[in-house]
């Protein structure tokens, strides 16, 4: 691939007509007619205060300040603030002392505003400070000046100098006009009696004086070591030294006839404010003149205050509002903005008539423009739309909606049969000879509504030769490469290359190629053609056309200068220089000394969203000087007016709100509050707005910031310019913000500390008490420490005797739970073993009553027996002797039984020695009543206990009685319970 500057040496006609030319090696010659620079509006809807504006300033931080008929306004470019002076009377003038300071004099007023601790500007009237010399009457305070350490106010008839303790006053001869310090001295204007010096307290008349009488003076202004005075309808005068001349300019006309009220200097550039028709710029270097006013963009034509902001462009207080005048650019309004042409499409320089196409029809104004104030009217010549103008071979055609059109003498010509055409080309003789070599005349190819056309230029003019066929799909823009290949890309489905026959008006060959071929998307690509070899812009970067091998190829050298912008459109020059156009961007490319190319994409920014989409075009006049076709008309735009230098404005907090927008910080008017802010711990939710001043194109700067102490990193940039951080803790912050100018390029970083103080319950008084209440709370904690450890080795003593006492009570009860086991056991036993006396005893009790019954049984049959012997005399001595004998012996077994000793030792076993204890207590008691008494305590019956002691039942009756009287027992008294119970 050929190196880029080789491609640069040799340019092709690119789509747009004419070669464009864009160079930075050649200078154009001074301008000698009017410019119109771009105005921007601000009314009183958008600043909300009194229609007139008095007085205009800028302070360190870029922000502008002008005095108003309700109040001082101040603005950052977003947003518009305002103070009041004590009286509420119109700001008349205004004066920055370099501080924090703002000078103010209004009506029967004056004074200084100076920034609060919070950053608030606070009124300080200096009426006081005249004391006793105060004059009856003040009138309106119309100048302020700063002269060495004194600021003086200029009133109607007094001028008063405030040295910062108190202020002097000095009377006028007569009613004061203006003033001015020049060089340190102060010139003062008297109506009807012409210019004076104030020296020392007194006026003194300047030289040449006479030559002003009669005469409205209306501002003074420095040009060089000398005064230029400014008059309401007598033009300029010029005080050189002792000599006063009339001061000529090509201007004088206007100002005379339009009454200057107000004017501005600025180096050698000068501004006057008119009544009847705005403002005029006068250079008094070049000679050029720019006009403002209500045909160009003003809102109102008269002019109440002027001022040169650091970026050398004028602010105009009106009577109704306030403008921006952008004189520092290169970019200005051909016409106005109040055309009455419409959008612009094309424009040609042709024949010293620059020929502008537009929507509405074929316009035509000489060239160079007239100086004129207000812009003359252009003609129209051809009505409907016009699509593109050329000049092809000397002749202009007009590529309209109605048809192609051709100059022709004074008028236009229509090429007949040639339908609503995009474009013209002429097409290569080499192409031309290829397939008509006998042909003489030339021909042009013209894209139409209908496809292709040719024609040919004859004796009689340019005439159609027909459509040419070969090709139906669709029209518009198109180019030719050095092979003679013609290129046009369709929006949707990807790039033509077609092959004209002039001989047969047809395309011999129709190429197509889209992705399948290599280009990256079948979309919105551009064909462009440099050094004769077509370059496609697409949305992947740029690619070109390799012959050899029939594909599509990617340009990494033209997509490393330009990066991969989608669809540009490419114009090119034979001085190393490129201009690419997208629906977003103007870029340039230009070789510098060194041989890399620089890429300027800020001179043309302001107007890149201002182009007509798929309808750019760039006409250069001259290698600096170019117009512009856009939505609202043409531009003009004028390199050599390019600022050399821009100030960088400053980035600073304006404002700081905390929870509800509730306003906690405000930047002042004179120096920004960069530190320092201290807020307590309630207002820990904050929302910073933040501000480069930008007055051109205020969206074109983007933000990006971090707050210290909170933030990990930076932002990504963004054009909005408040931040919120809610909750913030206690501590030492800073906000570090940094802006980005996609206008001018620069990049400024600020930074604004501020300081979260604790709260109440964390702040240092709060941590001494904290720390004091600590050490009575340790002091506390250790004395309870110390009495809870007595009191627990109190208690672990006292549970420890309690627990002894625990065991020997659990060991005690254990003894006796043991005790009562045993005590039980032998309870039991001794249960069991009275349990078997019982048993023993009963049945000895009962074997001595079985025994004794069957004795007695025995004994009773005996007696029978020995009855019936007696009755039957069978009696027989023997017999009856032995029965004798055994009765004897039955009767000694039951009176007196053996077994009663076994008896009463059991008994005693079994009831605890009953009949000891019955002896012991009834001693009276004989044998047999103990044996009763034992067989009453074992429950037996009287009945029962008869057969045991072999007496009768009555017997044993009366034991009992006898027994109840030896016991002493009464009658109530029962034998048996008492018996029972002993």
């Amino acid at each position: 691939m050929k190196s880029l500057s080789g491609i640069f040496r040799k340019v092709a006609v690119c789509m747009a007509g004419p070669l464009l030319v864009l160079s930075v090696l050649f200078a154009a010659a001074p301008r000698l007619c009017a410019t119109y620079p771009l105005v921007r509006n601000f009314s009183r809807t958008q600043y909300s205060a009194g229609r007139q504006n008095w007085s205009v300033a800028q302070d360190k931080l870029g922000r502008m300040l002008f005095g108003n008929s309700d109040c001082l306004l101040v603005t950052d470019s977003r947003h518009w603030y305002q103070y009041f002076l004590s009286n509420y009377s119109t700001v008349r003038s205004l004066l920055l002392d370099g501080t924090d300071g703002v000078y103010a004099g209004g009506s029967e007023e004056f004074g200084v505003f100076r920034t609060s601790p919070a950053g608030e500007l606070q009124y300080h009237s200096l009426m006081g400070t005249m004391g006793s010399r105060r004059p009856g009457a003040i009138g309106e305070i119309w100048h302020i000046h700063k002269a060495g350490s004194n600021i003086l106010f200029q009133g109607d008839h007094h001028i008063f100098r405030y040295n910062g303790v108190d202020t002097e006053v000095f009377a006028a001869p007569a009613k004061i006009a203006t003033s001015s310090v020049i060089k340190g001295n102060l010139y003062v204007a008297i109506e009807g009696m012409g210019l004076f010096y104030f020296k020392n307290g007194k006026f003194e008349e300047a030289p040449g004086n006479d030559r002003l009488a009669g005469m409205r003076i209306v501002s003074l202004l420095p040009m060089s070591h000398n005064v230029l005075v400014v008059t309401a309808f007598h033009g300029l005068f010029l005080l050189d030294g002792n000599n006063l001349r009339p001061y000529a300019t090509p201007i004088d006309a206007f100002l005379k006839e339009n009454q200057v009220f107000c004017a501005a200097a600025n180096g050698d550039v000068y501004a006057f404010g008119t009544v009847n028709c705005g403002v005029a710029v006068l250079d008094r270097a070049s000679g050029e003149v720019a006009y403002a006013n209500m045909d160009t963009g003003m809102q109102n034509n008269t002019v109440l205050s002027l001022f040169f902001d650091s970026g050398n462009n004028l602010w105009a207080g009106l009577d109704n509002g306030i403008d921006y005048i952008q004189y520092n650019t290169p970019l200005s309004n051909l016409n106005g903005v109040f055309n009455v042409y419409g959008a612009g499409y094309a424009s040609l320089l042709h024949d010293n008539t620059l020929w502008l196409g537009t929507n509405q029809g074929l316009y035509s104004t000489p060239y160079p423009l007239p100086d004129l104030a207000r812009p003359e009217p252009v003609r129209r010549v051809l009505s409907g739309q016009v699509w593109n103008l050329d000049e092809v071979e000397g002749t202009m055609f007009a590529c309209c909606d109605a048809g192609l059109y051709y100059r022709a003498g004074a008028g236009f010509r229509v090429v007949d049969g040639v339908p609503g055409t995009w474009k013209v080309i002429p097409v290569p003789d080499e192409v031309v000879r290829q397939y008509a070599p006998a042909a003489q005349s030339s021909y042009l190819l013209a894209s139409t509504y209908d496809g292709f056309y040719l024609l040919q230029r004859t004796g009689a003019g340019w005439q159609s030769v027909g459509r040419v066929s070969g090709y139906d799909d669709i029209g518009g823009r198109f180019s030719i490469d050095k092979y003679g290949d013609i290129w046009l890309s369709h929006w949707m489905k990807g790039v033509y290359r077609l092959r004209l026959d002039v001989a047969d008006c047809r395309f011999v060959s129709s190429s197509f190629y889209d992705t399948s071929h290599g280009l990256p998307t079948n979309r919105d690509n551009f064909v462009n053609i440099l050094d004769g070899e077509p370059v496609i812009a697409t949305e992947g970067g740029f690619s070109r056309f390799n012959r050899s091998t029939g594909r599509i190829e990617p340009d990494t050298v033209l997509s490393g200068i330009f990066g991969f912008l989608p669809s540009m459109h490419l114009y090119g020059n034979k001085t190393n220089g490129i201009l690419a156009v997208n629906l977003k961007t103007i870029r340039t490319a230009n070789l510098d000394a060194s041989g890399k190319y620089r890429v300027d994409s800020l001179t043309f920014a302001p107007i890149a969203d201002k182009l007509i989409p798929g309808h750019d075009n760039f006409n250069f006049l001259s290698p600096r000087h170019i117009i512009v076709s856009n939505q609202d008309g043409f531009y003009d735009v004028n390199l050599d007016r390019q600022p050399d230098s821009i100030p960088s404005a400053s980035t600073f907090v304006s404002r700081v709100y905390a929870g509800m927008d509730s306003l906690v910080y405000q930047a002042s008017a004179g120096v920004a509050l960069d530190g320092g802010l201290l807020l307590p711990f309630s207002l820990n939710s904050l929302r910073f707005e933040f501000v480069t001043p930008e007055y051109n194109y205020p969206d074109c700067v983007t933000y990006s910031y971090k707050l210290e102490n909170y933030d990990t990193e930076w932002s990504p940039w963004t054009t909005s310019n408040s931040k919120e951080y809610t909750r913030l803790r206690e501590g030492d912050y800073k906000l570090l913000v940094r802006s980005h100018n996609n206008y001018t390029g620069r990049d400024t970083m600020s930074e604004f500390r501020l300081t979260i103080a604790p709260p109440w319950y964390r702040s240092i008084w709060a941590r001494i008490v904290y720390c004091m209440a600590v050490g009575v709370l340790v002091w506390f904690f250790i004395r309870t420490m110390k009495r809870s450890s007595a009191r627990q080795a109190r208690r672990i003593e006292e549970r420890k005797e309690k627990e002894l006492e625990t065991m020997r009570r659990t060991a005690r009860e254990e003894t006796l739970r043991k005790d009562y086991e045993i005590a039980a056991l032998k309870s039991q036993q001794l249960e069991h073993d009275i349990r078997h006396k019982s048993e023993e005893i009963s049945n000895i009790t009962m074997n001595v009553v079985r025994k004794n019954e069957i004795l007695l049984d025995i004994a009773d049959r005996l007696t029978k027996i020995q009855e019936h012997q007696e009755v039957k005399a069978h009696r027989t001595p023997d017999v009856q002797r032995q029965l004798a004998k055994i009765q004897g012996v039955i009767r000694d077994n039951i009176g007196q039984d053996d077994h009663w000793k076994v008896f009463t030792n059991s008994f005693d076993q079994a009831y605890d020695n009953y009949t000891q204890k019955l002896r012991s207590m009834h001693s009276e008691l004989s044998e047999g009543d103990l044996r009763i008494c034992c067989y009453l305590r074992m429950g037996l019956s009287s009945k029962e206990i008869a057969p045991l002691l072999n007496i009768s039942y009555r017997s044993v009756e009366m034991s009992r009685y006898r027994i109840r009287k030896k016991m002493g027992l009464t009658r109530d008294q029962n034998l048996t319970e008492y018996l029972q119970r002993l």
